[in-house]
């Protein structure tokens, strides 16, 4: 390894809409709401996802879910919990 930090991520950037529309997809009753905020005088948005050419060469990292199976993947397991005795 010749770095220590490494960017991983999914390859996308995912607006908050974005995501909730996923999630409502699966789980319409979900009531979900995002509030803006701003930190100081300034508001952080993402317009691309972060460079993950360092991890793809030295580690060999490559996304294996989007954000749609990521969530789709989380809620299967959340509802298996709940369903156990």
């Amino acid at each position: 390894m010749k770095s220590r930090v490494y960017n991983v991520g999914m390859g996308s950037v995912y607006t908050p809409g974005a995501i909730i529309k996923i999630i409502k997809e699966r789980i319409s009753s979900a009531r979900i709401s995002v509030e803006e905020r701003s930190i100081g005088k300034s508001t952080i948005t993402m317009q691309e996802p972060v460079d993950p050419n360092r991890s793809k060469q030295e580690i060999e990292y490559e996304p294996q879910y989007d954000m749609r199976k990521a969530l789709n993947d989380y809620i299967d397991w959340y509802e298996l919990l709940w369903r156990m005795p």
